[in-house]
């Protein structure tokens, strides 16, 4: 089923509210978040302190599966056509499948090189992810990180309960 507008937004901040809450749980102290559309220069979502350093994180949730025509297909990121200036992606893969969140905080190099090649609308697949990360994790001692994933949905509705208070 096709997700609304209105709710991959949702999604997208339900993910990076819980990506702050992982960089927490890791001893990293939040230091900004830009929300899409606040600057007009491309710019990560989070920055945070870890370990006395600054790093500059972009949060790209998908879901694990998608519908395509009669046929499914797994998913993959939306990158930015423009390269913002960061150290690392945070890939959340919402499996609906596996009922599960997993999270991979990876170096940028190769995901903006993927930018740099397919400029239009760059697609990153999962796979090529999940089979790239065990090297180029952006913190060597965090692995993949597996949470239920009724915890974005439950910070989904969270939000959206927020939304109907203003």
């Amino acid at each position: 089923m096709p997700v609304s507008q209105r709710e991959k937004k949702l999604r997208g901040e339900a993910f990076e509210n819980i990506i702050v809450d992982e960089l927490k749980g890791i001893g990293c102290e939040i230091y900004q978040r830009f929300r899409g559309g606040e600057s007009s220069d491309p710019t990560p979502d989070i920055y945070a302190v870890c370990d006395g350093r600054m790093k500059r994180i972009e949060a790209k949730l998908t879901q694990a599966w998608e519908k395509e025509g009669d046929r499914v297909r797994s998913g993959r990121f939306i990158l930015s056509e423009e390269i913002s200036p960061k150290e690392c992606y945070a890939f959340g893969v919402d499996d609906q499948i596996e009922e599960s969140l997993t999270i991979d905080f990876m170096r940028k190099e190769d995901p903006d090189e993927y930018i740099r090649v397919h400029r239009k609308r760059p697609k990153y697949p999962i796979a090529r992810m999940q089979e790239l990360r065990n090297n180029a994790r952006c913190f060597p001692d965090v692995g993949t990180i597996t949470r239920p994933r009724e915890d974005l949905l439950d910070e989904v509705r969270r939000l959206m309960s927020h939304e109907s208070d203003r």
